[in-house]
């Protein structure tokens, strides 16, 4: 026989012991991968359980929906500045981070009172505590305007914001037809929205729950948003509808068929009303405007809720 072939007993008992070893080895084995397993799935359970506490936002049909459920926006925007600080500074310190925090609790059950569902802040801060004070009254939140802010600055936003459970949605951009993002970082407004597509592209990447993204152009309602096409990330299109004066005196007008314009131009997105009415103060005549503004956005809101709550499609 072949010595390759020829087995001695020691050899005989060695191959058994280890078949044997193979046969208590491997359940083993089994065993501890199903543990392993199940503690992974106890583990994914447990994060999506707690995941489930934030609401469902998504647009279908031209509709924004919240769990499912037709989400009609009553929102003010919402400023909390000190009178002599810059925005761009403000909320970015420990302390002004506090002060927008007890800002917010100050202004939220106002505001709630008022019959409004969501504020839009207009800066993009850091700290995003004041996200709970809101949410705690009953408000939403769109955050941003992203507007100017380095990768990892946006990251750290995104990052920030998407763990509150009261973001509805994000805003790139803010009247920007009209400012091209401001500071000449753009010359041309296909510049500023290749940036607003990136931009949005990103903050979807790393919201873990999807949240729609939209932008405020302006008032499109005449021209229609410029390289609308090369924007296909946006979610929601907002507009600014400042239409109440005739030659710079209040006379009762609201929206004069903007709106309807505005929407039927881009047939594929939902529609807000980022900003309307008019000032409290009337630079063109160097006097308050503040009954006026009142009427004026009485009148124009009153509009909104009458003809466009059950807008089909948005």
């Amino acid at each position: 026989m072949p010595p390759s072939l020829y087995k001695t007993p020691s050899s005989i008992t060695f191959e058994l012991a280890q078949r044997r070893k193979r046969h208590v080895v491997l359940p083993l084995i089994i065993a501890a991968s199903f543990f392993v397993i199940a503690i992974l799935a106890v583990f994914f359970l447990g994060f999506t359980q707690e995941n489930d506490t934030h609401p469902k936002i998504s647009v279908t049909n031209r509709r924004l929906l919240v769990d499912g459920k037709p989400f009609f926006l009553r929102g003010v925007n919402w400023s909390p500045v000190p009178i002599g600080v810059h925005s761009s500074r403000f909320g970015y310190t420990l302390e002004s981070a506090a002060e927008l925090r007890r800002r917010a609790e100050e202004d939220a059950p106002v505001i709630a009172a008022g019959g409004f569902n969501a504020v839009k802040v207009f800066s993009a801060w850091q700290n995003a505590d004041f996200v709970d004070a809101m949410y705690a009254q009953g408000l939403w939140v769109v955050a941003g305007p992203v507007e100017n802010m380095d990768d990892d600055e946006l990251l750290r936003y995104v990052k920030t914001y998407s763990e509150k459970e009261g973001l509805l949605m994000w805003v790139v951009g803010s009247g920007w037809s009209y400012n091209v993002f401001y500071e000449g970082r753009f010359r041309t407004l296909r510049e500023a929205a290749d940036y607003i597509n990136a931009t949005c592209t990103t903050i979807k990447r790393n919201d873990p729950f999807n949240r729609p993204v939209s932008s405020v152009y302006g008032d499109f309602s005449e021209t229609g948003i410029e390289w609308y096409d090369r924007m296909s990330c946006i979610d929601v299109w907002g507009t600014t509808l400042y239409t109440a004066l005739d030659d710079h005196v209040y006379t009762g007008r609201t929206f004069d068929g903007k709106l309807q314009r505005a929407r039927a131009r881009h047939t594929d997105r939902a529609l807000f009303v980022g900003e309307y009415g008019i000032d409290a103060y009337n630079a063109n005549v160097g006097r308050q405007a503040l009954r006026d503004q009142a009427a004026a956005i009485g009148n124009m809101a009153t509009e909104l809720e009458e003809n466009y709550r059950d807008w089909t499609g948005g």
